[in-house]
């Protein structure tokens, strides 16, 4: 199946909403399609198990986030999706095409696809941490999740099945190369998203990674090909902040031989005059970023939830410019016509938005 087949020529009822959605989109996260575990509530069509029609329908209804290609926005409705055109076109359930093409052929004898009464032998117990405290987790219903998640594996089978990609016993070494380049838009821009992974850098070091969170659980994996360094961490507990992805980045940066902490020493005085709220409409959307002081750090939040930026640390490249380790984006204060501070963000696009200080 080719990367540009439309996705309404395999399902005929998914409303078109004006655009062409192509296999392509729904691969690079660039479809538009709103996220149904955080963007989409419709409470006449939810249920405590669905069946993947029932996933679909769900989606298929609600309007887009942008035009098909114009944008990049993570959507866990697109790979939902995609487990169901598996279905669809081989006749298969995602969960026996995943262990006949995948599991099995790269040998993972510690990777299942979750069977809900079926009992894993050595499965941890989940917890999730909500201020402060840690309390034992019940997993999320695993027809939710579908082929968006609900796999479980360990980090000796993760290791396996990056080791079965890059010697081709999975797919073809083009096929590889394709799905680790990032996604070109018409104005020649990249985005940080490719065929699956997250392509960025560590330092300077290029990165293949990618990550995922369920109710008491959370992953994370980065592979540095030049330096040929693999890493997985793997959690038994859920944080809403970022910083086992921080985790995952400082034991790559130590295993590469760079140093955690390169960051230049901003005066406290300094960083106390960029605490405030920051605004800025998009799309008729207003967004809201909240800069913190504490402990002598810089930490910043996006109010709005579906602008997914958690409470997260800020560290220094310069007196005024910023950035974060959990994604590749990067914060300048600076001085607007009245004196005030605002936030220019930049993005692997360039310039993002400007934000006025409102607060």
């Amino acid at each position: 199946m080719v990367y540009r087949t439309v996705f309404k020529n395999i399902f005929k009822d998914f409303p078109s909403k004006g655009y062409t959605i192509t296999i392509e989109n729904l691969l690079t996260n660039t479809s538009g399609i709103k996220d149904y575990l955080s963007e989409i509530s419709n409470p006449s069509k939810q249920k405590e198990t669905y069946t993947p029609k029932d996933g679909v329908d769900y989606i298929k209804d609600e309007p887009l986030n942008f035009k098909p290609g114009s944008n990049y926005r993570y959507s866990n409705s697109n790979y939902y999706l995609l487990g169901y055109i598996i279905e669809t076109v081989t006749g298969k359930t995602f969960k026996n095409y995943l262990k006949e093409n995948v599991l099995d052929k790269a040998d993972l004898k510690n990777t299942f696809y979750i069977h809900p009464e079926k009992t894993i032998p050595d499965m941890p117990q989940g917890y999730s941490k909500f201020d402060g405290k840690i309390e034992k987790a019940t997993l999320q219903e695993v027809t939710i999740m579908y082929s968006a998640g609900a796999l479980i594996s360990n980090a000796d089978d993760i290791y396996k099945w990056h080791q079965a990609l890059y010697n081709q016993q999975l797919v073809k070494k083009e096929t590889l190369e394709k799905a680790i380049t990032p996604f070109k838009f018409d104005d020649g821009t990249f985005s940080q998203y490719a065929y699956g992974w997250f392509v960025k850098n560590i330092d300077g070091s290029k990165t293949i990674e990618h990550s995922g969170s369920t109710d008491g659980f959370q992953s994370d994996e980065i592979y540095l090909p030049a330096e040929n360094v693999f890493v997985v961490t793997l959690y038994n507990c859920y944080e809403a902040d970022m910083d086992w992805q921080t985790l995952t980045n400082d034991i790559a940066r130590l295993a590469i031989g760079k140093t955690i902490s390169n960051n230049v020493i901003v005066k406290e005085a300094v960083l106390k005059m960029y605490v405030g709220t920051y605004e800025v409409t998009l799309n008729n959307v207003n967004h809201k970023l909240i800069v913190t002081f504490e402990d002598g750090r810089l930490s910043i939040e996006a109010a709005n939830p579906e602008d997914r930026l958690p409470k997260v640390q800020m560290y220094a490249n310069s007196e005024s410019e910023f950035y974060i380790k959990e994604t590749a984006l990067r914060f300048e204060f600076v001085r607007d016509t009245n004196n005030a501070f605002k936030i220019v963000t930049y993005n692997n696009r360039g310039k993002d938005a400007e934000w006025t200080k409102t607060k």
